[in-house]
C-alpha cells in the first residue's frame, strides 16, 4: 500500500513539474520576433523585471483641446498555448465643455476597443501597444508607443495605420476621424 501511495505521490508531483511553463522575461519576446523563431509552446512571457510597474495608473492629458486619461493595468493573457503578460489601456477622451467623444472605461478588458500591449522595442525604452478603434473599418486603428520620462511623466505616440476596410461604411472613401493625438502626447501620471 505504501508502495502504491508512492508511486501515486511521485506521478502527481512528476506532472506537476511537467505542467509548469517555461518562464522567459517579457522582455525577450522581441528577440523571437527578430529572428522569426515561433515561440515554444508552454512558454510564460512574464514581467519577471517589473518592467510594467511604471506604466500602471492612471495618466492625463491636453492635446487640441481634449483631455485624455488613460488608465493602465498589467494583466496575463492566455493564447495559442501561451501565457503573456501585457500592459492594457482603457481610455477617455472628452471636450473643453466636458462631452465625452469616447470612453472604453467600462468596457471589459476583452473588448476589441481596450488597447492592448504587444512588446517591447529592442531597448525596451518603449511599450508598444496596437490600437483599434470604433471606427476602424474607416481607418481608426495603429499602434501606440508609450515611455516613461520619469515616474510622473509618459510620452504616448500614436501611429495610425490608415487603413480602410470597409467601403461601404466610410462615406466618401473619406476615413474616420482619429481621435488618438497623432503628434505625440504628454501625460502625467495622477
Amino acid at each position: 500500500m505504501k508502495n502504491i501511495m508512492f508511486l501515486g505521490l511521485t506521478l502527481f508531483f512528476a506532472l506537476m513539474i511537467k505542467a509548469q511553463p517555461t518562464t522567459v522575461p517579457v522582455e525577450n519576446k522581441i528577440t523571437f520576433f527578430n529572428s522569426h523563431i515561433s515561440i515554444p509552446d508552454d512558454t510564460y512571457l512574464k514581467d519577471i523585471n517589473h518592467l510594467f510597474d511604471k506604466y500602471i495608473g492612471t495618466w492625463k492629458g491636453i492635446y487640441n483641446n481634449r483631455n485624455y486619461t488613460f488608465i493602465i493595468n498589467q494583466e496575463t493573457h492566455a493564447y495559442r498555448g501561451l501565457l503573456e503578460d501585457r500592459l492594457i489601456m482603457h481610455y477617455t477622451i472628452t471636450g473643453v465643455n466636458s462631452t465625452i467623444i469616447e470612453d472604453t472605461s467600462t468596457l471589459l478588458n476583452e473588448s476589441p476597443f481596450v488597447i492592448k500591449g504587444y512588446i517591447f522595442n529592442e531597448i525596451t525604452t518603449q511599450y508598444i501597444l496596437n490600437y483599434t478603434g470604433k471606427n476602424y473599418k474607416c481607418g481608426q486603428s495603429g499602434q501606440i508607443n508609450i515611455s516613461v520620462n520619469n515616474l510622473s511623466q509618459m510620452k504616448l505616440n500614436y501611429f495610425p495605420n490608415n487603413n480602410m476596410i470597409d467601403d461601404v461604411d466610410c462615406p466618401n472613401l473619406v476615413g474616420a476621424e482619429e481621435i488618438m493625438p497623432e503628434n505625440g502626447i504628454w501625460l502625467t501620471k495622477q
